[in-house]
């Protein structure tokens, strides 16, 4: 298992491999998260790659393959939103920033998080010191963009 520090993701490479500029093509559907979540899950919320803490105000966003918390800075920095909520409080948001990447051949950790072999170590280009994407959903919502 790789550990990786936040001072080896900070460079243009990792392991030998550059890392490569994408889009999320993808909206990433979302809801605040409440006071009531916060107690039901203790502010903490298991994800693919480990246990991610959240704070009330932040918000809990879901794929086909799980749920995990972005915070609420980064909504508002970094996503649009491109729908009105559901009943739910569920809508769609579409990421405005540019993303960085670079497939992992190893299982990696980063800040607690977990990826696999052949997953995706994913950074913002305005900072941040990356995380895990598992590859089947990184290659489903991200696009390489011309370099």
């Amino acid at each position: 298992m790789l550990r990786l520090s936040v001072f080896e993701t900070r460079g243009k490479s990792i392991m030998g491999k550059l890392f490569q500029r994408y889009r999320k093509m993808k909206p990433t559907i979302a809801r605040r998260l409440s006071e009531e979540d916060y107690q039901r899950y203790h502010g903490m919320i298991q994800t693919l790659e480990g246990i991610r803490p959240f704070e009330v105000g932040d918000y809990l966003a879901r794929d086909n393959k799980g749920v995990w918390p972005i915070e609420r800075v980064t909504i508002q920095k970094s996503f649009y939103c491109v729908s009105e909520p559901d009943e739910e409080g569920w809508a769609a948001y579409q990421a405005l920033d540019i993303r960085e990447a670079v497939q992992m051949e190893d299982n990696f950790t980063i800040n607690g998080l977990t990826g696999k072999k052949g997953d995706y170590l994913v950074r913002s280009t305005w900072g941040g010191t990356g995380r895990p994407v598992d590859r089947e959903i990184f290659e489903s919502t991200y696009a390489l963009m011309e370099q």
